[in-house]
């Protein structure tokens, strides 16, 4: 028997000038509505090997500069990830587990803007099914499959403020999804996400404003050339 072993190594460069996340209600008086987005600078480096027919071990860095709109330019940063996975290949199913370590920056310092730099640990998991036909026509090359992921990050804040210190976020994140391969060229894929967000803190305003539970619906299509 011939072993080979598989690796392969990628240096990514993404600039990324819109990131819309949501929609806040002005506090200065107005009641109008802010927009709060971010464009984004990232630096990614991947290792992937496959000492095993069946089993590939990922390793990851990133590099991520933050600069947000006029509104919220005080969450303006840097974010720092390094991350370790596994994926293992069975014959019905694709397992993958991975844990990533993170420090965010944050670049305003000044004392009447609240720190928000943070440490955190993020674990994920996932499944998915290995593609099946969508017909059973022999020679339709549509084919489909389903997946579900699950993550779990725990938010250290480093400052020492009354606001941030001593904060912690647990973050809970549900996604489940379809991939429809209709040809060799086209992809559609629907999932359905909840993010559950809960808050320790000695701060009893954070308490009350910074949990939040919200639910997305995404829907997109893919060309390839």
């Amino acid at each position: 028997a011939v072993i080979r072993y598989y690796w392969d190594f990628k240096l990514l460069y993404g600039y990324y000038t819109h990131s819309y996340v949501k929609d806040y209600v002005d506090t200065n008086g107005s009641d109008e509505l802010e927009n709060y987005s971010y464009s984004r600078n990232l630096y990614r480096a991947d290792l992937n090997v496959k000492p095993l027919a069946k089993t590939t071990l990922r390793a990851n860095f990133r590099y991520e500069e933050y600069f947000y709109n006029q509104h919220f330019t005080e969450y303006d940063g840097d974010a720092k990830t390094t991350g370790l996975g596994i994926r293992q290949n069975f014959p019905l199913f694709i397992l993958d587990a991975s844990y990533q370590y993170r420090i965010f920056d944050n670049w305003n310092k000044e004392p009447s803007h609240h720190n928000s730099s943070y440490e955190s640990n993020i674990y994920t998991a996932s499944i998915r099914l290995k593609d099946m036909p969508l017909d059973d026509h022999k020679k339709s090359p549509a084919r489909w499959h389903p997946s579900l992921s699950y993550s779990f990050e725990e938010r250290f804040y480093q400052t020492k403020d009354t606001w941030n210190g001593g904060r912690i976020d647990k973050i809970y994140n549900t996604t489940a999804g379809i991939n429809f391969k209709i040809n060799n060229n086209w992809n559609i894929l629907l999932d359905y996400s909840h993010r559950l967000r809960n808050i320790e803190s000695t701060n009893a305003t954070i308490r009350r404003l910074k949990p939040y539970s919200e639910n997305r619906i995404q829907a997109m299509a893919k060309y390839h050339f």
